[in-house]
């Protein structure tokens, strides 16, 4: 008697028991019409292919087992993005109700990095329209589009979306991403002589160096992509004792609403706590770490590690900044460093 296959029965011809077999019945079984060697295999191939989905995309319904620890319950659809399925271990218990989706809101966007290249949306508009319907559809943190400012061709950064929706003494309704370049644009000091009288507002570099950068970014991206919100900009300081050091005589002591497009990033915006800011008047609006610093802090560290001013106070004759070596730091306010500005675009 011939020996069959211990899975799909296929006959085996064993030399020591079908030696007298005739070559007829070998070839019938393994070729002939029914039960032979040939129908089984095609039997078992038709039934797995059966339980595969195309790679073109399809419908499998039923419970599929993975391994047979995991399963997902009821229909896999082709867009996993889209489905809302229980995925369930081997024994039936539901592990998660939903499988994980792409949100169509600023709080998920604001909580993945991705750094990918979208220049290509920059120029076809899509990123502007992705914003303004406040979907950020495929736009992630550190996103960045490469483009020219002030001579300086530089990768610029989706550093938060959403950041001050709904802020400010009028409310900011037009959904926004943050953005900041990766180089700094020119180097500058923040006022001729070291003081820091007038506080943020009243220096030198928000008076003529940032206005002159805020038409040529407007420039850059469009103006009416470079959107104007209501911001709380330091404008005073006090002879009193400096948060930033016991030591140090000089904190900001007020602010005002004021319209902006673009200015220089805080202490907050980059570390998310102070460090070396004056006082509480150096945070303002700014209260929040912008995403992009706290899902890859690396990038407080300028391209070319240069060293670049942040808008608060340190004391009666000093800015805040941040360090060539990635630290926080603090120096006269007519020393020469980068400006790194940040500005929002909807």
């Amino acid at each position: 008697m011939s020996i069959e296959t211990s899975n799909l029965g296929l006959v085996l011809y064993d030399p020591s028991q079908d030696k007298d077999e005739k070559v007829r019945d070998v070839i019938n079984n393994v070729l002939g019409y029914t039960n032979s060697n040939m129908t089984k295999i095609d039997k078992e191939i038709g039934e797995v292919k059966d339980g595969y989905l195309p790679l073109a995309g399809g419908q499998m319904t039923g419970n599929i087992v993975l391994i047979d620890t995991v399963r997902f319950v009821g229909a896999l659809q082709g867009n996993a993005d889209t489905a809302t399925k229980a995925l369930q271990d081997g024994d039936g218990n539901v592990i998660v109700s939903t499988y994980p989706q792409i949100q169509s809101n600023a709080g998920y966007h604001n909580s993945v990095y991705r750094g990918k290249d979208i220049t290509d949306k920059f120029t076809s508009g899509t990123l502007f329209a992705n914003i303004s319907n406040g979907t950020f559809e495929d736009l992630f943190i550190g996103d960045y589009f490469t483009a020219t400012c002030n001579n300086v061709t530089t990768n610029w950064r989706l550093a938060g979306f959403d950041i001050y929706y709904n802020c400010g003494d009028t409310a900011l309704t037009r959904h926004h991403a943050v953005v900041i370049p990766d180089h700094i644009l020119l180097s500058a000091n923040m006022n001729a002589n070291h003081v820091t009288t007038g506080a943020y507002k009243g220096s030198r570099m928000y008076t003529e160096t940032i206005p002159d950068l805020a038409t040529k970014i407007g420039a850059m991206v469009g103006t009416s992509h470079l959107i104007q919100y209501r911001d709380l900009l330091t404008k005073a300081t006090a002879s009193v004792t400096s948060g930033g050091y016991g030591g140090w005589t000089g904190a900001s002591s007020n602010w005002e609403w004021t319209d902006t497009t673009v200015r220089l990033c805080n202490e907050v915006d980059v570390y998310g706590a102070r460090a070396f800011s004056s006082s509480g008047y150096d945070v303002g609006m700014a209260c929040v770490q912008l995403p992009l610093f706290a899902l890859n802090p690396a990038l407080r560290v300028e391209a070319n590690r240069n060293q670049w001013w942040l808008s608060a106070v340190s004391s009666s004759d000093g800015f805040c900044s941040v360090n060539s070596l990635g630290g926080a730091g603090t120096d006269w306010a007519s020393d020469v460093y980068g400006v790194r500005p940040r500005f929002l675009i909807g």
